[in-house]
């Protein structure tokens, strides 16, 4: 999360440095990460209805250190695919989803990671 006093007031597509195309394909990026845990986090996790707080905090009870250091085991470093990316990815699209529901002033910063950040 950032907080960035010179973006208060600024839309979503506003705040993002990236031209509209692109910002379209990150928003649907994260909209099918959220849909995928919609999808998934019933199978595992004591979850129903929309997603909001109870569902971070059934991951949180979840996802313990054993669970996690064997998740971690299994995942390949080498594919982006693997469980450890993909729970990540839905945690932080779910996190994000509540985040924006208790505050919805809150707006994502649409950006892209670049080789240099990893």
């Amino acid at each position: 999360m950032m907080q960035n006093e010179s973006l208060v007031g600024f839309t979503e597509a506003q705040a993002s440095p990236l031209p509209a195309g692109e910002q379209n394909q990150v928003r649907q990026q994260l909209d099918a990460i959220l849909s995928a845990a919609r999808r998934r986090w019933p199978d595992y996790l004591n979850v129903s209805s929309e997603v909001m707080l109870p569902w971070v905090d059934a991951f949180d009870r979840y996802w313990d250190r054993k669970r996690i250091q064997g998740m971690l085991r299994n995942s390949d470093p080498k594919d982006f695919s693997n469980d450890y990316v993909v729970t990540v990815c839905e945690f932080g699209s779910v996190l994000g989803h509540v985040m924006r529901g208790l505050q919805p002033r809150l707006v994502w910063y649409l950006e892209r990671p670049s080789c240099r950040d990893f």
